[in-house]
């Protein structure tokens, strides 16, 4: 599993260069490479001529990880935004996902070299099974932190964030007024849990909010403590949950993680062997055939197209 121990570089040559850090820079362009050679053998040994196999994308991801993966197939969407046999939502996801420009002296883009050169329509359909382990690897993570909390000795705290979805959109930095207002109540579903941590004696919700504002850890990934955020609190084997408010927090006594964690299952659909690139095509019907990408080809040629007790402040605005 080298390629996945092997940091994604975020940096340019230039950048590495001033920074001393050109070794870091090119053991990830090598990788990059690697995983982009993977990519393509991958697409090759699991297309038939007709479908691409449920786990084309899942050997690839585990070898060279989901960040590694993501960003190479990201970087050839972007590099060839003119080709239509990507679908929109395959080009929106691609958006999505950071991608460093990395000029040489030329001016030419150094990240060209790891371009997918798979047929786009096959390597479209390749992308929607990768997107799918991608989900696969986050959720399988996010019940491992869930757990490491929900099973901790010592007093703690999480942070819940809400996943960047089509359907927690709306949500998203909403305060908890417009949630009840919309007739919604936070659900457990769509959030991550993104960190954890232990909560010592003396500290409270609002000291968290600040440390997750203007200290935050130097491996915490998320965003800044947010309207729409959830903190979850550990103490003395009781679990309590609190809503990041417009103004303070407010308790969530119906909200638990742990019986989500019970009840947790893949929340993706049965149907891996989809070749459209979107994440959620719904339940597989074993009545109805596999559709062909042969079929998609042709088309596509046709168209072309109780910490401290919990206290309020008149805005949140530490960011």
């Amino acid at each position: 599993m080298e390629g996945e121990k092997v940091p994604v570089y975020m940096h340019s040559a230039a950048y590495a260069r001033e920074h001393g850090e050109l070794e870091q820079y090119r053991s990830s362009r090598r990788v990059n490479i690697a995983c982009k050679n993977a990519i393509e053998e991958a697409v090759r040994d699991n297309f038939d001529g007709m479908h691409l196999k449920e786990d084309a994308a899942k050997a690839v991801v585990q070898e060279y990880g989901a960040e590694r993966v993501a960003y190479i197939l990201a970087d050839t969407v972007r590099y060839k935004d003119w080709d239509r046999r990507f679908s929109s939502d395959t080009k929106s996801w691609a958006e999505s996902i950071p991608i460093v420009s990395d000029p040489d002296s030329t001016g030419t883009d150094r990240s060209g070299r790891y371009v997918v050169e798979s047929h786009p329509a096959i390597l479209n359909g390749f992308i929607g099974l990768a997107r799918k382990e991608f989900a696969r690897a986050k959720e399988e993570k996010n019940q491992e932190i869930l757990k490491a909390f929900l099973e901790s000795e010592k007093d703690s705290y999480a942070i819940l964030q809400l996943k960047q979805t089509e359907e927690t959109a709306q949500e998203c930095f909403m305060n908890y007024k417009w949630l009840r207002n919309h007739g919604k109540e936070p659900q457990m579903e769509h959030y991550d849990v993104v960190y954890t941590g232990r909560l010592h004696s003396g500290k409270g919700l609002e000291d968290l909010f600040v440390q997750f504002n203007l200290f935050r850890p130097d491996d915490f990934t998320g965003h800044s403590l947010s309207v729409s955020d959830i903190v979850a609190l550990r103490q003395g084997g009781v679990v309590s949950c609190y809503y990041v408010d417009s103004v303070g927090f407010c308790k969530l006594p119906d909200f638990h993680p742990e019986n989500y964690l019970k009840n947790a299952e893949m929340l993706l659909e049965d149907d891996l062997s989809m070749v459209d690139g979107v994440v959620n095509n719904g339940p597989k019907n074993p009545e109805k055939e596999r559709p062909s990408v042969r079929e998609k080809l042709k088309n596509t040629q046709e168209l072309m197209p109780s910490a401290k007790p919990v206290t309020h402040r008149k805005e949140r605005g530490l960011e």
